[in-house]
Parts: C-alpha cells; structure tokens; sequence
C-alpha cells in the first residue's frame, strides 16, 4: 500500500484528514501555484487520508477548483508546521482549466469586462487601457492617457484584480503597466507536535494547534510599450514579472511578449502576439512559462457600430483554441456584447456584456457562463489629458518650423535632422516625406552653405529653388556657383542631378586651367539677351535678364538691357526706372546716362 507525499526542495507536504479509514493511491501528477510537485512514494507517511477524499481532490483540481483540504509539512523536526493550501495555480474557471496546471496559467484569464462580454477575441482591438495585457502594439490606437481597472470576486474569499495604466506620447510612442493579481485567503494553519520516541513507520501526533489562516496569490506586473513604424504598422513589447505565494514562500518567473497591430483598411484590423516568447525560471524548479502565439483579426460594420472579433491561439502546454466575439452600439452611448469560447475541441465559456460610455468614462459588465455556473466580472475606464494627437501636431509644427529657419540659413543636414524627427513623430505626414526626401538629396551633396560669399550665396537660391520646385533658378544659382568654385566635386554632382532634371547641360571641371577663357552661364545669358534684341524678341531679352538678376541682382549690365527691352517695347516709365538703378550702382555708367538724357530725365 502506498501513500501520498507532496514535496518541494524546501518542504514535504502531505495530506491528512480525521477519518481514518484505509488508504488508496490513484495514480496522478499535477502541480501546486507552480511550487509543488506531487509523486507517489512507497515511504511510510505520518499522514493518512480515505480514497473518497482524495478523488474529490483530484476531481477539483482538473475542474480548476480552489482545494481546501491539504496540509502541507515543514521541517522533519520534533515539531512540524502543517498549512492548508490551494490547489490548482489559482486556476479557476473552466474558460482556463487546462492553462491552470502551468506557471502564469492566471495571466490566460483576461482583462477588461469589454474583452471578456466578447469572449476573450480582443487581440485585434485592443483599444483601451488593457492593451498592456492584449496587445501592447495596438497601443498607438489610444489617444489619451487612461486608467482602466477591473475587479472580480469568483467565490468566497478568491478575487481577481486587473489595473492598467497607458500613457501615449507625441514621439516617444505608447507606454503603459499593469497588474494583474489573483489570489484566494483563509486557508488555515496548523502547528503538529510528533513523540520523538515513536517509531519511524508510526509516528503518534501529540497535539495540533491551529495558527490561523494563510493567502495564496499569483501576481504579475508588465510594462508595455507600443510603436507605429509606419503609416499601418506597429509593434510592441511587454516584460511581465510573475510572483507565486503560498503563505510566506514565493517563486517568480519573468517572460517577454512581443506583438504585432495593423490598420489594414479603415474597417479591418489584424493583431499577432508570441507570448513568453523569452522566459527566465527559478533554478529549483522545473516549471516554465508557455510558449503562447495568438493571431486575431476585427472587422467593422455600419461606421463601427458592429465590431466581429475572431482570434485563434496555440498553447505549446495546452494546446489549440479559438475565440469569437461581437459587439452593437444601438448608440454613442450603449454597446451590447456576445462571446464564444473553446479548448481543444471543446466550448468552454459562452459570455455576454454590455457597456456604457459616459464622456471619458466607460462601463463595462461581463457574464460568463460555464459548466460551474455563472460569474461575473465589472470594469471601469477613464480617459484624460491632454489629446497625444494635438500635442503630436504641436510637436511636429515646432520641428518643421525649425528645420525651416535651419535650411533658410544653409544648415542642411540640421535641417534634414529636424524634419525627420517631425517625421518620426508623424510617419504618415505625406507631404513631411517628400520634404525628407528631398533634403535628403541635399544634405547628401552640400551638408551646409552657411558663408556670406557670393558663392554659398548663390548654392542657398540654388537649393532653394530646388525644394520650391523652379529647377530653372536652381540650376542657375548652381551652376554660376560652381562656375566661381569649379574644383567643387560634390556642387558639381549636385549641379549636375539638378541639371539632369531640368534638361540643361551637364557641367564639368576646368581643364587646362584656362577657366578664365570660357564664358560662365552668365556671359551666356547676357549675350542671348542682346542678341534677342537684335533680333525683336525683346520678350526673350527681358527673361534673360531676368535669369541673370535672379544669379546677380546686381548685375549692371543685366539691368542696362532689360531696360532697352521694354523702351523698344514702349514701356518707357519701366526702362527710366531700371536705368536709374543701373546708376545706383554704377554712377559713372555712360550708357545709362545718355539713355535717360535722351528721354530728358535728369541726371545727378
């Protein structure tokens, strides 16, 4: 006849019960809050209990019911320490039964009575507060802070808890932590006094005193982050810290989730998540959490009044299952929820809800029903601050003006570092792309012009052009200036990418150091300038001109024969007025004088 010990590295436990009646030994193996290992022993044992009591044990902890009935023993000494204890990794309800027997098997429950009223098909939405627990990539759909709790009570003196806090940024992504915590009290505590004289295979117990009562719980804290990386994509993380109690022993676990969300169209989003995708257990145990991959999918209906939810998990310990869920806002204010749920083959939990939206309140109630019964499970959000989305525009504001200032003053690469910070902020700014896109380009070739030289003068109204879309300007400012600095190689490729776009000639280096005898862009223009006039296209002319004061505003000669232009057009006010600024500049220039003499304009 054998009898049944329960043992640890720390502790022996074994069962006892008043009657003593005969001893049978089913054989079983299960595990205790992922502590204890039960193995049969051929041992004498001091404790005895009847084989109706130990298949009511068995039958409620593969139900995943709390088990009042097992003591365990500390220490082989004269004196030992007896404690009542819960059976079953706090596994409750049968929507969890088999996730139960394994380490975390509590974090499988849910959170949030609006996910659990859909049946637990959440993964996809995941647009409140419990996102920590669903989906941490399905963060970025939040757009203010919240806090959303829940609370549970199972049966007598067991009670789940859910609090979860998300904090969205304008650039920094989404954060946000939770604790999930179930646990179970007033388990009672015994101390036993054994006769140090009886004999080994007979022990006789000299007295039990009752210590009081003791709590198991499971608890686990995450910290969740969540990051759009494009315009439809983004994924996220969650590190969870898990504590098993029983009385004043304590086991932890620690486990990395990563996730995956995506806006596929306006009306269909899909959610994907490896849980415990890398775990660390205790070195005395042979506990692990479970490998976990979840893939869901949500579909809206009639402008999101009707929400379909599937997801479907695969649990390397316990297998396959599929949730599906539904949810009908009647109104802004009311919404209605159905669920179904099943394990291997198997409906485990049908559930309802229905919530209630008060400004940025939320009210969420879920009815769960299962072979056990019913239960039921009541949520609460809030949402405050300060809108992410209205900061994030604020933000991106400030970065683009100051890329703007950095670029007025020929600081490109700071320019272009600015504007993708704006961008990061808001990767699906199309118009930000294209701005990036270009300076890019820029910053690429010429990371900055910031002298006051005429050179870098004109490589500012060169690029300028460029992002304003007047390649004609570009390409003039920068080929005059390469023209002044031609051992440029990098303004030369630049000129030349700009030139390749406008469908003007390439420039090249000097060769023969004979620069000094080609004719620069400018002596180009002057020349086809006056020879429009020669020819009556004084239209043509003026545009030169034009060209070239664009190059040099100060160009006397430029501004000589736009003025002849538009006399021999019969605009004669604008060529007085284009003459007189010729003498600003240059007060001993002839030509201009005799001009305005002939038209009797006097000249100072």
């Amino acid at each position: 006849m054998g009898e049944w010990n329960l043992k640890s590295k720390n502790a022996e436990f074994g069962v006892r019960s008043e009657d003593t009646g005969s001893l049978h030994t089913p054989k079983f193996v299960f595990s205790i809050s992922s502590l204890i290992s039960y193995q049969r022993s051929l041992l004498p044992s001091v404790l005895q209990i009847p084989h109706i009591l130990i298949t009511q044990i068995v039958s409620s902890i593969m139900k995943g019911c709390q088990v009042r009935n097992l003591i365990q023993l500390y220490g082989r000494g004269q004196r030992a320490l007896l404690t009542l204890a819960l059976m079953a990794s706090a596994c409750f309800l049968p929507s969890v039964l088999i996730a139960g027997a394994e380490p975390g098997g509590f974090m499988q429950w849910g959170a949030g009575a609006r996910s659990l009223g859909m049946g637990r098909a959440y993964l996809a939405i995941a647009d409140d507060a419990s996102a920590t627990y669903w989906n941490p990539a399905a963060m970025v759909q939040m757009d203010q802070k919240e806090i959303l709790g829940l609370q549970a009570t199972l049966f007598e003196d067991t009670s789940f808890t859910f609090l979860s806090y998300v904090h969205p940024t304008a650039r920094a992504g989404v954060w946000g932590a939770s604790l999930t915590r179930l646990s179970s009290g007033g388990f009672e505590k015994f101390a036993v006094s054994l006769d140090p004289s009886a004999p080994a295979g007979s022990p006789n117990i000299l007295s039990i005193e009752n210590l009081g009562t003791f709590e198991v719980s499971q608890q686990a804290i995450t910290l969740a982050y969540g990051k759009q990386v494009t315009k439809k994509v983004s994924m996220g993380f969650g590190l969870n810290q898990i504590t098993n109690t029983i009385d004043t022993f304590k086991q932890s676990f620690a486990g990395v989730d990563a996730s995956f969300f995506s806006q596929v169209k306006k009306n269909y989003r899909v959610g994907f998540a490896i849980k415990n995708a890398v775990t660390q257990a205790p070195e005395d145990s042979d506990d692990r959490l479970p490998l976990i991959v979840r893939v869901g999918n949500a579909y809206s209906l009639l402008n999101n009044r009707i929400i379909l939810a599937a997801d479907v998990e695969s649990n390397r310990q316990s297998g396959m299952g599929w949730n599906m869920g539904a949810e009908y806002k009647p109104s802004r204010r009311l919404a209605v929820r159905l669920g179904l749920e099943n394990r291997n083959g198997e409906m485990s939990e049908t559930t309802a809800g229905f919530g209630f939206k008060l400004k940025r309140l939320n009210l969420d109630l879920a009815v769960g029903l299962t072979e056990l019964g019913m239960s039921q499970r009541f949520s609460m959000g809030w949402k405050f601050g300060r809108s992410a989305e209205s900061g994030r525009g604020d933000q991106v504001k400030r970065l683009v003006n100051s890329g703007k200032s950095a670029f007025s003053r020929g600081h490109y690469a700071k320019a272009l570092s600015r504007l993708e910070a704006a961008l990061n902020v808001d990767p699906s700014n199309k118009s930000l792309q294209a701005m990036v896109t270009k300076m890019h380009s820029i910053a690429g070739s010429i990371p900055a012009a910031t002298g006051q030289g005429e050179i870098d003068r004109l490589v500012r109204q060169g690029v300028a052009g460029y992002v304003a879309g007047d390649l004609q300007t570009a390409y003039d400012s920068l080929r005059t200036a390469f023209e002044k600095n031609p051992s440029n190689q990098r303004l030369m490729n630049f000129t030349n990418r700009i030139a390749r776009l406008a469908g003007q000639p390439l420039v090249e280096p000097a060769k023969n150091n004979l620069s000094g005898a080609r004719w620069t862009l400018v002596d180009q223009k002057l020349h086809d300038a006056l020879t429009s006039i020669y020819e009556g296209r004084y239209d043509v002319a003026i545009n030169k001109c034009e060209q070239v004061l664009r190059i040099d505003p100060s160009n006397v000669t430029a501004i000589g024969r736009m003025g002849a232009a538009f006399f021999l057009l019969g605009e004669k006010d604008k060529a007085v007025t284009l003459w007189k600024r010729a003498l600003e500049l240059e007060p001993n220039n002839q030509t201009a004088i005799d001009y305005l003499k002939q038209l009797g304009v006097t000249v100072k």
